[in-house]
């Protein structure tokens, strides 16, 4: 009489099935890695594009807005009441840039950086005298939703 051993047959194939079964699971989870990681990327890249595009666009505005201030002061003579005059006239080709803001005697540059970003830089004018026009004293990336981003 022959004797069959138990599990001899059924514990390899056993084995064999829990090893194809976690080598899926471990591929599914790589797949499901590398396409959260593409997402994550693709984010980036967007929010990158979206910087320095506004990046640009604060330069281009900031020129826009220098040539104003060096008509404004080439109009303008040295003397009493000087810098009243000049400040109308500052304020007068500021009002029609779009994304430049009058505060005082400082200028507000607004440029968005996407959704919910937006790159501000802050010019504070100087007198008549100096040779320079202005002075950036702050230019920074804000969040519109209420954070500060750096």
């Amino acid at each position: 009489m022959t004797q069959k051993r138990f599990g001899s047959m059924g514990a390899s194939s056993v084995l064999m099935i829990f090893v194809v079964l976690c080598l899926t699971a471990f591929g599914v989870l790589s797949l499901v890695s590398a396409r959260a990681d593409l997402r994550l990327t693709e984010r980036a890249v967007q929010a990158s594009e979206e910087y320095y595009a506004a990046d640009a666009e604060t330069d281009r505005l900031l020129s826009v807005v220098d040539g104003a201030l060096a008509a404004a002061r080439k109009e303008t003579a040295l003397g009493e009441g000087a810098w009243t005059l000049y400040m109308d006239k500052v304020a007068k080709a500021v009002g029609g840039i779009e994304g430049a803001s009058m505060q005082g005697d400082h200028i507000l540059l607004t440029v968005s950086a996407g959704e919910q970003r937006e790159i501000q830089t802050e010019l504070e004018l100087l007198e008549l005298e100096s040779p320079d026009r202005y002075r950036v004293t702050s230019r920074r990336l804000l969040s519109t939703a209420g954070e500060d981003l750096g």
